[in-house]
Formats: structure tokens, sequence, C-alpha cells
């Protein structure tokens, strides 16, 4: 069997962890990847705003913005710090990063774009470096749409004052760290507890969370923490996590490898599955990243899943997909492609953590009920957290005119969902999706 080989696009979950935690130290730091989000472009923006800040993009990946700034409406003048690398040198992407007081202290506004995880990662970084200043945390699209009242509540947990338009950006942040022992529910994520962690890092302290939704982002965070040289205790106890940070740096640096985004990713897993002949690099199996749950998932569905050679390679099965049950609340960013998965599956299959989707890019939920009926799938939602799919999609040889609601994951879920039925979509746009995989066009043209 032939197989098509994609690279998964850098993790820009990690990516954005490592700029902004970069920033805590004087000492520079180099961080490379492979390909760059739009969320990730805007910390590197931030980056350079507030610190010292040099990227480097290899000439390959430049080429490929080029080629792709057209199709997908996303301009390569963004990365306006570009350093050529030598052409076919083989060499990474890079950002060299360091703390820089001046600039630090001469920043009274920094815009987060439309990143929700980027907003409280650097929340957490000024929250610990104000020095008497007041600072304004903006954001744009459908970020300004968002409720952040977990942010407000945890930094206003540790001694700090918020000044906010009913739990909506902008937030006016502004005092000092006074308390270093916080205690919360994580019900509504992991990203405010990752900035807690940024927040504490340098001064110490003792977080607990209670009820912890995708826990494993928060570990992300304190895993790139550890290869910085930080040091604290974790404690795991069922959906519970204690952590005690200990203040500054009590350790020497690790490199923290390149990663390649499991959520992005997805989509290849289920074209596998349904397909056959998919081969993915450039993605860890033992990465930290909750959205690898799709790997069991498609071996349920009755897929032969390999990872050989530093690839995963999927095959279709000899017989038909398998209908499942899965908790995904987790790893909500799955549910649009795992509503995929399950219409091409037989029988009724069952997704939970719906209700996870309300407060992302768009209301996912209601986006997935609207967008991929259109598309032939028979989804319905029960007692608010439960997607239930019928499988056998309801075939059309007319176009559907879908609508993207300014959502990556949404985009892409239809694009999947097109592409199995044979059906030709006519979105609104498509811009939306170079928030997370802007390489994702020029990998499907490739396929097709």
């Amino acid at each position: 069997m032939k197989f098509f080989r994609i690279v998964a696009p850098t993790s820009k979950s990690i990516l954005q962890r490592e700029i902004i935690i970069a920033l805590l130290s004087e000492e520079p730091t180099r961080i490379e990847f492979d390909s760059l989000a739009n969320d990730t472009v805007q910390a590197l923006r931030i980056a350079e705003q507030i610190g010292d800040c040099r990227v480097e993009i290899a000439e390959s990946y430049r080429a490929l913005l080029a080629e792709e700034c057209v199709a997908r409406n996303f301009s390569a003048d963004n990365l306006i710090y570009i350093k050529s690398c030598a052409a076919g040198s083989g060499e990474k992407s890079s950002a060299v990063i360091a703390k820089n007081f001046e600039k630090l202290r001469a920043t009274c506004e920094v815009n987060c774009d439309e990143s929700g995880l980027l907003l409280h990662l650097v929340a957490g970084y000024f929250a610990a470096n104000l020095h008497g200043e007041t600072v304004k945390i903006a954001g744009e699209g459908t970020l300004n749409s968002r409720r952040v009242s977990d942010l407000i509540r945890v930094l206003e947990a540790i001694g700090l004052k918020v000044n906010h338009a009913g739990e909506f950006l902008p937030l006016e942040i502004s005092g000092e760290i006074t308390c270093t022992k916080t205690e919360f529910s994580g019900l509504t994520g992991s990203q405010a507890i990752s900035g807690l962690m940024i927040a504490l890092a340098e001064c110490g302290g003792e977080i607990i969370a209670y009820n912890l939704k995708s826990r494993n982002y928060a570990l992300m965070t304190a895993e790139v923490l550890k290869c910085r040289g930080y040091k604290f205790n974790l404690i795991q106890a069922g959906t519970d996590l204690s952590m005690r940070i200990f203040a500054g740096r009590a350790g020497s640096k690790c490199d923290f490898a390149d990663c390649g985004d499991a959520s992005g990713a997805s989509f290849w897993f289920v074209l596998g599955v349904c397909r056959g002949g998919i081969e993915i690099a450039n993605l860890d199996p033992q990465s930290l990243q909750p959205d690898l749950a799709i790997v069991e998932i498609i071996r349920k569905c009755g897929a032969e899943v390999k990872f050989e050679n530093g690839v995963f390679r999927i095959k279709k099965p000899a017989n038909v997909l398998v209908a499942f049950d899965h908790d995904a609340t987790n790893s909500p960013d799955l549910i649009p492609n795992l509503v995929v998965l399950a219409s091409q599956c037989s029988g009724k299959s069952t997704i939970r953590g719906a209700v996870r989707l309300r407060n992302k890019e768009s209301d996912r939920r209601a986006a997935i009920l609207d967008e991929l009926a259109k598309v032939g799938i028979r989804v319905a939602l029960r007692d608010d957290d439960t997607f239930e799919i019928i499988g056998g999609v309801q075939t059309s040889a007319e176009e559907a005119c879908v609508s993207s609601h300014s959502d990556h994951r949404i985009i892409m879920a239809l694009c999947l969902a097109g592409l199995l039925a044979g059906r030709s979509l006519q979105f609104d746009s498509t811009v939306a999706v170079g928030k997370s995989y802007p390489e994702f066009f020029y990998w499907l043209m490739k396929y097709e």
C-alpha cells in the first residue's frame, strides 16, 4: 500500500508556553519549531514588544508561507522579524528570547489577538512583573466575546486588582502578588492554572485545583517550566491537582524538543482510518497532549495504527468501522473531527463533553449541529453534554454552503466531512484555519 506522509504542525499550545516562559529569564533561550500558527505569531509579537526576541524563519518554510498566503488569506508580512536561514540547510526555524526590563516597564498595553491561552499566559507573566504599573490586556475578534471570569478570579485570589467590562476584555491589571497559596475549581479548564503557575514561578507558592478539566495541559506548562530550570512538587489525586512551586530557578535548563500538534493531526488520523494510507511525522507518542487520545479512539473503531521509525502509520480496517462511546471532556478540541469519524461508523456513537465547546472561538457545539448536518451527518445533542451520531452520511450531489463560524476547528471538520462524503463545499471564509494550522490547505491540496 502506498502511504501519504504529512508532517504535523508544531504545537501552538506548547510553543506559546515556551515563548512566554522564556521571558521570565534574562538568560537567552533558543526555541526551535517547524511551523508558526497565527496564535504563535502573536505570542512572538508580544515577546518582541516586552522582551528581547529574534526570530529566524527557515527558507523552505518561508517559501511555503508565500505559496499559501493567497489560498488562506494570511499575509507573510505578519512575520515582520524574519531573518532567513540558508536555503537547503535543513535548519529549523527558531526564536531567541530573553527578559528585557526596560521594554517590560515601558509596556502599558498588549494585545493577545484571538488566543485564549495566550491571554492567560500573558496575564500570569504580568502578574509577577507589574512593578507598580498598570497593564491593559486586550484581544480581538471572538476572544472579546468570551467571558474570562476564571482568569479574573485567579488574579484577584493572589492579590491583584482587575478592572474589566463585565468579565470581558479588556482587562486592566494592577497591584502586586500578596497571596501565594490559592485553591479554586478547575471545572472551566486548565488555562487559568497555567497562567497562575507562570505568575508564581519566581516568587514561589502553592496551587490546589479541584476537579481540574484538561489536566494534561497544566502538566504541559509544568514540563516547560521544569525544562527551564524551575522546581516544584506535584501531587495528583483523581481529578485534583496540588502543586508546590519553589521560588526562582533552582536547576539548569534543558532543551525542549519541537513537538507536533495532536489536535491538528487528528484530521489526518480520522482520514487515515476512513480511507487508509496515511503516515504522520513530527508527533511524539509520549507527549502529554490530551488530544493524542485520538490514537486509541480510532483503534477502538477497528483501525490499525502503528508507530514505527518516528511516524504514525494508519491503515483502514478490512471490515466496517465500529461505533464508539468516548468522553472528550478533557480533549474537547477533538470533538468536531470525532463527530465526522462517528458518521463513518456502523451504528450509533456517543461523544460526551459537548458542554466544554460553548466558550471556544465560536459556540462550537451549535456550529457542529448546524454545519455538519448540511454535509449529511446525522448528529443530535442529548442532555446538554452528549452528541449522538448515527453512522451513514446522507449523500447529495449538490454543493453545500457552510459557515466557518470563524472557527479553525469547524473549518477542518467540515473539510473532512466533505472529503469523506464526496461533497463540494462553499465556505463563507477559511481565514480562521491559520489560527492553529497555517499549512492545512497546503497538505490538503497535496493529498487530493
